[in-house]
């Protein structure tokens, strides 16, 4: 995708590489811990949350990923399939096996360790 949108388009705009499926997080963060070998903390919902119990330390170190973790945020990018669709691009099937594949790649190459060896596929 990226290559088809650098070498054809003009680029004087934004374009979000994001598939349009969803993607459930609490799934997502599962199947990470299965593979990765290790307990997901206790997740929080946002609003019972109490930012003013951190310490500064604790406020340093979130505060460049509280954004990701924006319950209410959505990129769109319907420009960017249209385009894409164009150059008969597809966006994969984002299921279970799709993960399973990145992780292995990723502990393949150095990227992550897994304690669960038998997850990981030669």
């Amino acid at each position: 995708s990226l290559y088809l949108l650098g070498s054809n388009e003009n680029g004087d705009g934004v374009y979000h590489i994001i598939s349009p499926a969803n993607v459930k997080s609490g799934h997502f963060f599962n199947l990470a811990a299965r593979f990765l070998g290790y307990n997901n903390p206790k997740f929080i919902p946002f609003e019972k949350f109490d930012m003013k119990k951190l310490s500064v330390v604790q406020l340093r170190l979130i505060s460049p990923y509280v954004p990701y973790f924006n319950y209410k945020g959505l990129y769109s990018s319907i420009k960017t399939e249209r385009i894409l669709k164009k150059y008969n691009f597809s966006y994969p099937v984002i299921n279970d096996a799709f993960y399973i594949r990145i992780f292995n790649y990723c502990a393949k190459i150095g990227f992550i360790r897994t304690k669960n060896k038998s997850l990981i596929y030669n």
